[in-house]
């Protein structure tokens, strides 16, 4: 049985050995002088570029292709900074009637600033007329300023029954 330990060791000592060869190999690798294996070092900072540059490649055609959705649509551009807003769908909706009765050629534009909202809302009170539009939607359409931008719009009119 001696000799199984002294085997045994023999093994053990060997595999510490070949371990402490294995670490100085890897450990000459990273030496910049070391050019031994600049094949492996070539394939592996190539893969590596070649690999980021795809990735890169893959997020900016992304990118591109939600942009160019949006690009000639403004309808599309509208609803999709619409459905962003942490708004009721019955809101979405009645800003969406606001810009197309008030005709605006990119109904986005209306939702940029407090007074493009203002603007919005005026215009479309002068295409229907003050009293085609109730006067519940009128406030509402105030209110939505207030949430969205926290900012309290004008008086629609002199008289108190159109004010906020």
């Amino acid at each position: 049985m001696p000799w199984l330990f002294e085997e045994n060791l023999f093994r053990m000592d060997y595999q510490v050995q070949d371990l402490v060869n294995g670490i100085r190999q890897i450990r000459n690798g990273f030496v910049a002088h070391s050019m031994e294996n600049w094949v492996f070092w070539f394939c592996f900072i190539s893969g590596l570029l070649l690999v980021i540059g795809l990735a890169l490649w893959i997020g900016y055609q992304s990118k591109k292709n939600g942009v160019k959705k949006t690009w000639n649509d403004p309808d599309l551009l509208f609803w999709s900074l619409l459905n962003q807003l942490q708004l009721p769908d019955s809101d979405k909706k009645l800003l969406h009637e606001m810009t197309a009765e008030a005709r605006l050629a990119h109904p986005a534009s209306a939702l940029l600033s407090p007074h493009t909202l203002d603007w919005a809302r005026n215009l479309w009170i002068q295409e229907k007329g003050n009293s085609a539009i109730p006067l519940q939607k009128l406030r509402r359409i105030s209110e939505i300023s207030v949430l969205l931008f926290d900012h309290y719009p004008p008086q629609l009119q002199s008289n108190s029954a159109y004010s906020v």
